[in-house]
């Protein structure tokens, strides 16, 4: 199946892209697909002690006579700081990471916390990092009050944070990529290994500030969600090679995908999207746009509803976004009824959504970043199929965290048990799939664990609880 290609193809041969006037290929044909080598300058001890001083976030008495407090202010790793209170006493700080001399070496790193007064966060013995799948980024995924119409404090990490859990997160670099680069070659390398690389770069940081701030510099609990869970099993599976003492993790809450499966249906139709995206790699084309394309959807949707779709031919624009989200699976090339969001359908056609209003969705599509790298989705895809060799998954059954399986019904949530079974040696797995009707279609989704209206009390709650409990 060819999954999204089809759509992606047409809608650059439209020109229906948002903000793109004409026809623009996601790498140029010339391309030698060069990426220059990064400068290992990312140094998670002075970044964290930059962003201390950047945030004016008191320092600990004890960390401060061990350290030196010049070493943040020459070290130029942290910009683009800012803070945003989002309600009450809860504060969100977003920034950049550098990790090279590059244009676009820098990620993007998120705390939201409960502040004591302005700047002052909490001393907080719990924590969560999120890890946010593609197409997606921290906001668009954990702040979805944020990011849309949708009161404030609906999002899980508001709620996390309104529990005296620490909160952060990562935007993987391919997010923070302007819409208007034309020349990708310096995606070529990033693929799993630099996710996974950044992700533990983020963590180390996190880490670090904790411990500047008498918060302690325990390992963090990692949640991650879609792709996400991909990328964290592999950070988990790397660490398992290390030493105690250099591993970042130290429990994970795997959300709503898979890393292994014993469907015969999953593995051919992920088989076949492997081979597109090796046929894209061997093009030179180091990047999609499928944020773009969900863009799209989301921005015809709300604001021409009634015209037709250049997406899905004989729709109009709010049907073809709610076809998006509510039959994912027959339009992206799933198997089965797998969805984003429930749907409410009339006479086979979706309507409306069940769990999260209509509005919000067309919304918080409108938030996603532009561009992924296909180098990640040859990698994750590679690991789900099973059809070449990669070292993501070589140590699985050496990974000994506590981890808590959290899905949906309507979404990959009853394939995680093969995973599950995988972990041998780990002792403390728990699994949660919610599930609200014996009909998958109009299950709660994938996306709804994150944005409908009840997921606090279907859904982040029982996280709350599991994070109280470890």
């Amino acid at each position: 199946m060819k999954r999204l290609s089809v759509l992606v193809a047409l809608l650059l041969a439209t020109g229906v892209l948002l903000s793109c006037s004409e026809e623009r290929p996601l790498a140029p044909a010339d391309s030698d697909g060069g990426t220059e080598a990064l400068t290992p300058f990312l140094d998670p001890e002075a970044a964290a002690l930059a962003l201390v001083q950047q945030a004016g976030w008191p320092v600990d008495a004890e960390a401060r006579a061990e350290i030196d407090l010049a070493a943040g202010e020459r070290c130029g790793l942290i910009e683009d700081f800012a803070r945003e209170v989002i309600v009450g006493d809860i504060a969100h700080y977003k920034m950049t990471v550098r990790f090279g001399e590059g244009e676009h070496d820098r990620f993007g790193l998120h705390r939201v916390v409960k502040e004591r007064h302005p700047f002052r966060p909490i001393r907080a013995r719990r924590n969560l990092f999120a890890v946010h799948g593609t197409p997606g980024h921290f906001e668009v995924m954990f702040l979805f009050g944020s990011v849309t119409s949708a009161p404030d404090d609906q999002s899980i990490a508001v709620f996390l944070a309104q529990n005296d859990i620490d909160v952060w997160g990562i935007d993987q670099a391919y997010t923070l990529v302007p819409e208007a680069v034309a020349d990708f070659g310096f995606m070529a390398d990033w693929g799993m290994q630099f996710d996974v690389d950044n992700l533990r770069s983020g963590l180390a940081i996190a880490r670090f500030t904790r411990l500047l701030t008498g918060s302690g510099f325990g390992t963090m609990t990692v949640m991650g969600y879609s792709t996400g869970l991909l990328t964290g099993f592999s950070a988990l599976n790397h660490e398992t090679q290390l030493p105690r003492w250099q591993r970042q993790i130290g429990a994970f809450i795997p959300v709503d995908n898979y890393v292994k499966t014993d469907d015969p249906d999953w593995i051919a139709s992920e088989s076949a999207y492997l081979q597109d995206i090796i046929a894209w790699l061997d093009a030179g084309f180091y990047a999609n746009d499928y944020g773009l394309l969900f863009q799209t959807f989301g921005y015809l949707g709300e604001t021409d509803p009634d015209g037709e779709s250049p997406i899905i031919e004989g729709v109009t624009n709010l049907q073809a976004a709610l076809i998006a989200g509510a039959q994912t699976g027959l339009l992206f090339g799933f198997p089965g009824d797998l969805h984003f969001l429930a749907g409410v359908f009339d006479d086979g056609m979706p309507v409306d959504l069940a769990y999260t209003p209509l509005v919000q969705y067309l919304e918080w599509l409108q938030g996603f970043n532009n561009y992924g790298s296909n180098l990640f989705e040859y990698d994750f895809t590679g690991i789900h199929c099973d059809q070449v060799e990669l070292p993501f998954d070589d140590h699985l059954d050496q990974i000994d965290v506590p981890v808590f399986f959290l899905g949906a019904g309507g979404g990959w949530g009853d394939m995680m048990g093969y995973t599950a079974s995988l972990l041998t040696g780990c002792d403390d797995v728990t699994s949660l799939t919610v599930s609200l009707t014996d009909e998958m279609l109009l299950d709660i989704g994938h996306v709804d664990i994150y944005t409908a209206s009840d997921a606090q009390t279907l859904f982040w709650q029982p996280v709350l609880d599991w994070l109280e409990a470890h």
